[in-house]
């Protein structure tokens, strides 16, 4: 079950797996709703896309590979959206080594885990379209694990606009040969403003995590991010 505002790529992708896709509503709190609908009136069987711990877990694996790779890592920035990415990163950071500083990165445009850091509880916000829509959307009113882990073990966090996503897709592009979705760029849109750093952010892992873009989508981006240069 997917809100309206999923591209097409990635429902075409969903029902390539062999799902039932169904779509329903304009944002993730209706999409959910419908499933639970469902859930209760068919016998199926939830499986959380964020808000678990098994996913939490594996999540965090991927600190043991950058560490393992770059010891002297002290500063990790990773994107932050419903929160089960970062609560894996920052759960494995500060189990591994303490004085990792863990950075979340989110859209200005209606941020949900942010509101609800900000709210200090949780709370629902609107889906608008974004390049980054993998990162739209509430955190969910029945969330039980992410929101309190990105609270108690998330050093800060730091919001980027819409309007530095097709330059951080392109020069992650023409520098590394990468193609990602916006959701992935955000972190070298922050980044590239650089304005949160410290001197003590010497040593930066960044989380790039996620390619699910179509191709036209990622043309018209890198080439409008051109025709502003």
């Amino acid at each position: 079950c997917v809100a309206d505002l999923v591209p097409e790529n990635k429902r075409e992708a969903i029902r390539g797996y062999g799902a039932d896709l169904q779509i329903e509503g304009s944002t993730q709190v209706a999409a959910q709703q419908h499933a639970e609908t469902l859930i209760e009136a068919e016998g199926l069987t939830w499986i959380p896309p964020y808000d678990d711990l098994d996913i939490i877990t594996g999540q965090g694996t991927l600190v043991t590979d950058m560490l393992s790779e770059q010891p002297d890592i002290d500063t990790i920035i990773a994107p932050l959206s419903g929160g089960g990415l970062l609560s894996g990163v920052a759960l494995a950071a500060k189990a591994l080594s303490p004085n990792i500083e863990v950075v979340g990165i989110s859209m200005k445009n209606e941020p949900g885990m942010v509101r609800c850091l900000e709210a200090g509880k949780l709370v629902d916000v609107d889906e608008p379209h974004s390049l980054a829509d993998a990162l739209g959307g509430s955190v969910g009113l029945a969330n039980k694990y992410t929101y309190p882990i990105v609270r108690d073990f998330m050093d800060r966090y730091v919001l980027v606009s819409e309007e530095s996503l097709p330059s951080a897709l392109r020069l992650l592009f023409e520098t590394e040969g990468l193609v990602t979705e916006g959701g992935s760029a955000v972190v070298i849109s922050a980044l590239l403003k650089a304005d949160f750093l410290t001197p003590r952010n010497k040593s930066i892992g960044l989380v790039i995590s996620g390619r699910n873009i179509a191709p036209d989508r990622f043309l018209k981006a890198i080439q409008s991010s051109e025709a502003a240069l």
